[in-house]
């Protein structure tokens, strides 16, 4: 914690105690500073649809505040090439495209990593996920 926000991906204190109901196992992948050792092992292909956002709707005291979606499938995206695999694919929103509210940096560093080999934009998302809008 720093203050009263997660260090890791910015969720206050009332946020992060979640209803035990929701699922909470992916988050340990972005919570720890060797994404590494969690596995211990090598992958060759990591391949992924990390959870988009976190929900900010709650003050650091617990009252409601204005909704605002944080971004952090950007945080598993991090974490992944930190393993370095010999593959990664990941299926995220085309936002970060645009970066703004803690993006920036994640896209400067995919465009200028010189890994990144294929990228596809879907403009629609039933293309993906039948249902979604």
């Amino acid at each position: 914690w720093e203050g009263d926000r997660c260090k890791y991906c910015g969720a206050s204190r009332a946020q992060y105690q979640r209803d035990g109901g929701l699922e909470t196992h992916a988050y340990e992948f972005i919570h720890t500073n060797n994404p590494e050792e969690i596995f211990n092992m090598k992958f060759d292909v990591i391949i992924g649809n990390p959870p988009y956002q976190l929900s900010t709707t709650a003050n650091s005291d617990g009252r409601i505040a204005a909704v605002q979606a944080q971004p952090i499938f950007q945080k598993f995206v991090d974490q992944s090439i930190r393993i370095r695999p010999n593959y990664l694919s990941m299926i995220i929103p085309a936002r970060w495209y645009n970066g703004g509210i803690g993006l920036d940096d994640f896209r400067d560093e995919m465009f200028k990593d010189g890994r990144l080999v294929e990228l596809y934009d879907y403009q629609n998302s039933a293309d993906c996920f039948a249902g979604v809008g």
